[in-house]
């Protein structure tokens, strides 16, 4: 079994449901796959257009996200209060990687899709 393109299928699949964006644990739990693996293909996805990298600060007590960022180096260090109304200063582990599916792959693979079942309509 190859890992790399259970994960492109995994992204595949997301990509033609409601999901516009995951984080790479989902991935490495529903596949059973070390994450350092996920991680390295979804940045090599990244790289071919299909995914885009953004970057969280998730609150450390109530664990939701209170900023998305480009950048990881955004709001390091800096005082945040989440909508629960925690305060925290935050740090390199309040940081966490998530992943979207770009339109312009959303698009391809639902086109694709569309090819596949006409083809499967023509009669031989």
């Amino acid at each position: 079994m190859n890992r790399r393109i259970d994960i492109d299928y995994w992204v595949e699949s997301k990509a033609v449901s409601a999901v516009r964006r995951f984080y790479p644990s989902i991935v490495a739990k529903e596949l059973s796959i070390p994450i350092n693996i996920v991680f390295d293909k979804l940045i090599d996805m990244v790289r071919d257009g299909k995914l885009e990298l953004y970057w969280e600060v998730i609150c450390p007590d109530c664990h939701r996200a209170c900023s998305i960022s480009l950048s990881q180096n955004t709001g390091l260090h800096q005082d945040y209060e989440c909508i629960e109304g925690h305060c925290f200063t935050v740090t390199i582990d309040d940081i966490v990687p998530s992943f979207e599916i770009t339109d312009y792959y959303r698009s391809r693979v639902r086109d694709n899709k569309k090819k596949e079942s006409q083809r499967q309509l023509v009669p031989v």
